[in-house]
């Protein structure tokens, strides 16, 4: 676990996993930056955080006010805490984009862009298909999961082994020009889930239209990660795993979310 507190304007994180001896994934986060996300917006200063729902969002919160806040990292997840060091927010993104998760549910609370760009998923339940998925009990790891809306319910490959050839396939609708992913499994209450299982190192975007090709590598990390597409927009598409990021206890690989991405805003 890696913690910083108050007082310093950005946090620049470099995160070693057990089973490594180099840094896992790195994430700068301006904490003196203002997020608009349209119908709230979130503000960082040095000492604290503010969340307001401008549209009066009914599902939302009016607001969250947490003042001598500490950012922490585990296994690769970054949270704001209390003073107290309780998890308050989980964080995902970049310098310009930010999602916040709450302690409280498995929604997204807040989802901001600074370039302005927008990240949909624009499917029906039957756009999205997988050569397998896994079910444990009553819970499904479906293709339909990708869609990010909820923590803790990633796509899951569900073959033996750790799913090298397992294949995704959605469209790129609306004219998308790329796709952002979110890599394994994310969890608020078990942020060990996403190295005890498996996340997808590499894959071959495939236009199942044109035939053409493209391979990718992925970081191992949990923020997301932008692959731009644009001859492949309004095909449709499959995203085929070549190589993983071993899990240490678990071979299944995850993938906690995907959207489409539009650089032109979805207006």
């Amino acid at each position: 676990m890696f913690t910083i507190c108050q007082g310093s304007k950005k946090a620049l994180f470099f995160i070693a996993v057990i089973f490594s001896l180099q840094p896992l994934w790195s994430f700068e986060l301006d904490l003196k930056k203002e997020y608009d996300g349209r119908w709230h917006k979130i503000t960082f200063t040095c000492n604290s955080f503010e969340y307001i729902n401008i549209a009066g969002l009914m599902d939302h919160p009016n607001e969250i006010k947490i003042s001598n806040y500490c950012l922490i990292s585990e296994y690769g997840l970054t949270f704001l805490c209390n003073e107290l060091g309780e998890k308050e927010l989980l964080l995902l993104g970049d310098e310009d984009l930010l999602l916040v998760y709450s302690k409280d549910s498995n929604k997204r609370l807040f989802f901001a862009d600074l370039e302005n760009r927008c990240f949909e998923t624009f499917w029906s339940y039957d756009d999205l298909s997988a050569t397998s998925f896994l079910v444990e009990n009553d819970i499904k790891y479906e293709p339909w999961n990708i869609r990010g809306k909820l923590l803790s319910l990633p796509w899951v490959e569900g073959v033996s082994g750790q799913g090298i050839g397992e294949k995704l396939t959605f469209p790129m609708s609306f004219n998308a020009k790329g796709i952002c992913i979110y890599n394994g499994f994310i969890s608020f209450d078990k942020p060990e889930l996403y190295v005890k299982n498996s996340r997808v190192k590499s894959f071959i975007i495939r236009d199942l239209e044109t035939g053409n090709e493209v391979t990718w590598e992925l970081l191992d990390k949990p923020d997301p990660q932008y692959i731009m597409l644009e001859s492949f927009a309004n095909h449709n598409v499959e995203l085929e795993i070549l190589e993983v990021y071993p899990g240490t206890r678990y071979e299944d690989t995850c993938i906690a979310g995907l959207s489409l991405i539009y650089p032109d805003g979805c207006d």
